[in-house]
């Protein structure tokens, strides 16, 4: 399972330890996303597609193969970025099959669509000794938008039935100080200018596929209640 993870006051990967093997980049035919001026789309299981406005770049995808908990991931990566927010979107797989990426302990949301689990968002001050090595933030500031400072930051995932693909959605803020009144307002404000759908093409094949079998189940039964 991997995730960010929020410990006193510290953003890093929740598996990262000493013994963690190499990272591996990988070529651009293996992304697990797709990217237009726009759009982030998913190329896993969890087909969807993500877009915004002009207010922000799409930045990536590329791919790597990581190591969380001793486990082997693919993992693809793209965002929206401006110099005050960015919305970071990560599809993950598990290599091994293991069923790793499980975030059933978590609550369930209702953003950025249904079936998404969150802790909610969290309010931190992040100094560069706090990011050094963790490969995210560090692409992020290459990308654009740096994370130092106060920030108001949120994850939220979506997994398939056997734990094997995630999607992750990292929502992340930039504040003047995290006792603002109106941190909140302004993370809701940046929630709202993304949006989701199902990838339509595929939801259509599986209708048509659907409606194949339909037909032809009933032509059987037509067909042997006619022999008889």
């Amino acid at each position: 399972m991997r995730k960010f993870a929020i410990l006193g006051g510290l953003l890093c990967l929740a598996a990262c330890n000493n013994t963690r093997p190499a990272k591996m980049v990988l070529a651009d035919n293996q992304n697990l996303l797709a990217v237009s001026q726009h759009t982030i789309q998913t190329k896993t299981p969890l087909k969807m597609t993500f877009s915004s406005n002009d207010q922000f770049k799409v930045s990536g995808p590329d791919t790597r193969m990581d190591f969380f908990n001793e486990t082997p991931f693919r993992v693809s990566r793209a965002a929206f970025i401006n110099e005050a927010s960015a919305i970071m979107v990560h599809a993950e797989t598990v290599e091994d099959g293991s069923g790793a990426s499980n975030y059933d302990n978590l609550p369930v949301s209702d953003w950025p669509k249904t079936g998404f689990r969150s802790n909610g968002e969290i309010c931190m001050t992040l100094g560069a000794d706090d990011i050094k090595g963790e490969p995210d933030p560090e692409w992020l500031i290459d990308q654009g938008f740096d994370p130092l400072g106060s920030l108001v930051f949120g994850q939220y995932f979506l997994t398939t039935a056997d734990h094997n693909h995630e999607v992750v959605v990292s929502v992340m803020l930039k504040v003047s100080d995290c006792d603002e009144d109106d941190n909140s307002s302004r993370y809701a404000a940046l929630q709202s200018k993304l949006r989701v759908s199902e990838d339509v093409a595929d939801r259509e094949l599986e209708t048509d596929r659907w409606s194949a079998f339909s037909a032809a189940t009933l032509a059987q039964i037509y067909d042997l209640t006619y022999r008889l």
